[in-house]
């Protein structure tokens, strides 16, 4: 086949990034890492990677072939390398659907920048827009409370404090005393930080991720690879392992054969152990060092924004429990989120996402909100989730329940609205993801409530963060509104 022009790659590429533009945040992060490794260009990445099918669609874009074998790849490495890295620039028009990836996309650059010198212009001019995008993130408290709150397992140390340092926004990783902080927290938590960690253990800990962290942890640690051989273990085992389909990961898993395979290519022993607090060292000296790889001038901020959690403490100087509550789906953990000004945070699609109930702060801040577990419809559990947030009301007075319904599908119980209000505590109801400007589901619902006496439950609605779908962006609005009713009901 003749080679294709240059607008004809060009219009491949912009097919590429709208065939994934819908996908969800897990498998773009997985296909930025495979990306990554495929840019790095060893034979065993090209193996693993070869057989994707986002690869395939690279493969076909880039030659008119959906198969490739590793000596094509190999032969073609300069004008596939310089290809993979013009769809990373590319899919920053996409990550306005894909937020939560920002970071994964920043750390694939900062490799590139680092390794290779190709189409460096459009890469640089990349690196200025996620820049921008990055440097407002601060997710410093959001890792606190899911370390207080046990999202991360003490019994996998190693792992686990990857997973955590996966996570870590720009501020954070250039402010040592923050890093101590956080060490201290896991020590609080139960982490053994003089624990040795063998090959074997290791192995499991990674073939036990879930896959949402798959990418995202890749990533991470192929930014570092290059300077220890237990992250470029990491890096080739999962790429060892999970690309491929599940009847080949059982085979791999069960036979040796990924563990194996990532020894050899990192030059590491089967003997070799690392331990949990070395790891916590190096990467403490180094995980400023994607951020600067960069190259690119810090924008100074004049101020430090004003989130919701602050506004509170500006019109109050006393202390307030929130209980949020709502179906699976409704929109909780978005809401808290923002409330904190968190931007990384565990939000779902209509799934379930809080297992359990959780506590959340900034240690600065005068209020402090708890995630309640996800109520069911026509489900005889919402009793105990219901049971759960009297507890922690009895527990920790003065309290105010948000009960969130999401404004896009208004799901909710009448049954579940009236045991809540029961409690004998100050309730509004907040509707989330209020995208249109439509009174009809606010109306509905005070009408209901005035029938059956619940005249005393305000309804707000909120939109807690932009929503942009291509051209189309409407603002956040009502999270002031919802704090200064707030504090009018509580007090």
């Amino acid at each position: 086949m003749d080679a294709l022009t240059s607008k004809q790659l060009d219009k491949n590429i912009d097919e590429f990034v709208n065939a994934y533009r819908n996908a969800s945040d897990e498998e773009v992060s997985k296909i930025v890492a495979g990306m990554t490794a495929i840019i790095e260009g060893n034979e065993a990445s090209y193996e693993n990677m070869k057989k994707q099918r986002w690869f395939e669609r690279i493969w076909y874009g880039l030659t008119g072939r959906n198969k490739a074998t590793v000596r094509e790849m190999q032969a073609k490495r300069e004008q596939l390398t310089k290809y993979t890295v013009k769809i990373l620039v590319k899919m920053n028009s996409m990550m306005n659907e894909h937020g939560d990836c920002i970071y994964d996309l920043y750390r694939a650059i900062a490799v590139v920048r680092r390794d290779l010198d190709v189409v460096v212009d459009e890469v640089t001019e990349l690196a200025h827009k996620l820049n921008e995008k990055i440097i407002s993130i601060d997710n410093y408290y959001f890792l606190l409370n899911e370390i207080r709150n046990n999202k991360f397992d003490v019994n996998t140390p190693l792992i686990s404090l990857i997973d955590i340092m996966s996570l870590i926004d720009n501020r954070t990783a250039k402010d040592t005393k923050k890093l101590i902080q956080l060490k201290e927290t896991m020590e609080q938590m139960g982490f053994d930080f003089s624990r040795k960690i063998d090959i074997k253990s290791y192995s499991d800990e990674i073939f036990a991720l879930p896959e949402d962290s798959v990418g995202r942890i890749l990533l991470f640690c192929q930014s570092f690879a290059h300077r220890s051989r237990f992250l470029a273990y990491t890096c080739s085992l999962m790429e060892n392992y999970f690309y491929l389909w599940d009847t080949e990961k059982r085979i791999v898993r069960e036979n040796g054969e990924a563990i194996q395979s990532a020894l050899s290519s990192a030059n590491l022993n089967a003997d070799a152990k690392c331990v949990v607090g070395e790891m916590f060292s190096d990467l403490k000296r180094a995980i400023h060092e994607p951020f600067e790889l960069i190259e690119v001038e810090p924008i100074h901020i004049e101020e430090e924004t004003l989130t919701p959690a602050k506004y509170y403490s500006t019109q109050t100087s006393k202390s307030l429990n929130v209980v949020v509550a709502g179906v699976t789906g409704s929109g909780k953990s978005t809401l808290i989120n923002a409330i904190f000004g968190w931007n990384i945070a565990a939000t779902g699609r209509g799934r379930a996402v809080t297992q359990k109930n959780d506590r959340y702060s900034n240690d600065s801040d005068s209020i402090v909100i708890y995630d309640t577990v996800g109520l069911q419809l026509k489900s005889a559990n919402n009793d105990d989730v219901i049971s759960d947030v009297g507890a922690i009301i009895r527990s920790n007075p003065p309290s105010v329940i948000w009960y969130c319904i999401n404004s896009l599908s208004s799901r909710y119980e009448d049954d579940v609205l009236i045991k809540l209000h029961s409690l004998g505590v100050p309730m509004i109801i907040v509707l989330t993801n209020a995208i249109e400007e439509d009174d009809r589901l606010e109306n509905e619902i005070i009408k209901s409530n005035s029938a059956k006496g619940l005249n005393d439950i305000p309804v707000i609605s909120v939109l807690a963060k932009d929503y942009t779908r291509k051209e189309f962006i409407v603002s956040a609005f009502g999270l002031e509104e919802l704090i200064d009713q707030t504090i009018k009901i509580a007090f």
